[in-house]
């Protein structure tokens, strides 16, 4: 670590090249596969991907397919496709559980989960993190995480989780 005078110009929050967030979550919340599983879940999020199934910012404002590409990703269960904005792509250059977890006083564990990345959108680390719990509890099949991160369907896979 060190610290580095810069110009009276400089904006730390614009001038960034990555951002680093955290999340706690309790280590019985993880799903029956428990620390090791859940972390590979969270490492389909890495890459450049578009984001437009995980972000509330962008869910509302896509415009619709053209009727031919419509009828090549016809999926029963996708709400509609959507044309992919340039917006919605992101790259997470990390997603992924810290090594240890942490204990708190009332004897309860928890795991760092950590995000790194170029730039978010609204929501998007609550909504990955949210979909990683849906497939680690079974509830979402891990194709369908895939199929939501590599194509223009709109699915509806991750709920949002509290932020506080």
């Amino acid at each position: 670590f060190s610290i580095q005078r810069t110009r009276g110009s400089f904006c730390a929050y614009t001038g960034c090249s990555a951002r680093r967030y955290e999340y706690l979550i309790p280590e019985s919340a993880l799903g029956p596969g428990g620390a090791a599983d859940f972390s590979e879940i969270l490492s389909s999020f890495e890459g450049t991907h578009c984001f437009h199934n995980f972000a509330s910012g962008i869910r509302s404002k896509e415009a619709e397919m053209s009727k031919d590409l419509r009828a090549q990703f016809d999926w029963p269960l996708a709400s509609h496709p959507v044309k992919p904005r340039q917006d919605a792509f992101r790259s997470v250059l990390r997603c992924g559980l810290a090594p240890e977890p942490v204990t708190f006083s009332d004897g309860v564990r928890y795991h760092r989960v950590l995000v790194d990345g170029k730039s978010f959108v609204l929501h998007q680390i609550r909504h990955m993190i949210g979909g990683a719990l849906a497939v680690a509890h079974g509830i979402v099949p891990r194709d369908v995480l895939e199929i939501a991160l590599r194509s223009p369907l709109r699915v509806d896979i991750a709920p949002l989780i509290p932020g506080d």
